[in-house]
């Protein structure tokens, strides 16, 4: 796993936003940190947490964790044992199954988007991902600067532990779901989540540039409490 701070500032708030597969810090860069330090955790190829972000956790008075997409599967891996430390845990077009016929991305999919994998599979997921007027071409002047190989390698690691892993308890207070979501079809995001609140959000699979902050998207009143 990797790690990139947007914001390193040693606030007394932290923001911890687990990723999607195949992306890094780039395509988030854009929403202003506020008064929060950010750390960015993304490629799956494995899970433990970076020593030094371990390190920094328990420097901070008040947490957020944020996961969206493979990284709401990533963040429950990560967090379950630890969940309290965080005040608010969202969870944004994901589940904990996420490679499922009924509750996360059809299997089918998911293997011939593995097997097809390359340049032009990255663009077509890239348009799946962002369906929706305007945000294709807003997402690939900041998209990610990752390669299309370990690309495809996280995405068969990850196929490798999410099957390996069972469903657990949720660790997230709030869960958003976008109403035309592609990747992982809405429908199969509201069967998993029958048991908790879910807030519909317009859009697509990536629903980010309807946010100018982290705290517009979480909801938070900026203040140094």
């Amino acid at each position: 796993m990797k790690s990139a701070w947007q914001s390193k500032t040693n606030a007394n708030s932290l923001i911890v936003f687990c990723n999607g597969w195949g992306m890094d810090e780039f395509p988030f860069l854009f929403l202003e940190p506020g008064l929060h330090d950010v750390c960015i955790l993304y490629d799956y190829r494995d899970l433990a947490l970076p020593a030094s972000v371990q390190e920094r956790l328990s420097g901070y008075r008040r947490r957020y964790l944020v996961s969206w997409s493979m990284g709401v599967w990533a963040g429950q891996h990560l967090f379950s044992k630890e969940k309290d430390q965080f005040i608010k845990r969202m969870a944004i077009n994901g589940t904990l199954l996420p490679i499922s016929d009924r509750f996360g991305i059809p299997l089918s999919l998911y293997e011939a988007t593995l097997a097809s994998f390359d340049d032009n599979g990255q663009q077509r997921f890239y348009r799946r991902m962002c369906r929706e007027a305007g945000v294709l071409q807003n997402f690939l002047e900041v998209k990610p600067r990752r390669q299309v190989d370990d690309q495809k390698q996280e995405l068969s690691r990850l196929r490798d532990m999410v099957n390996s892993t069972g469903n657990r308890e949720s660790i997230y207070t709030e869960v958003l779901v976008s109403d035309n979501d592609l990747v992982i079809p809405t429908v199969n995001q509201q069967a998993f989540w029958q048991q908790q609140y879910v807030l519909s959000i317009g859009g697509c699979h990536f629903p980010f540039f309807r946010w100018a902050s982290w705290d517009e998207l979480l909801g938070l009143v900026n203040n140094n409490d």
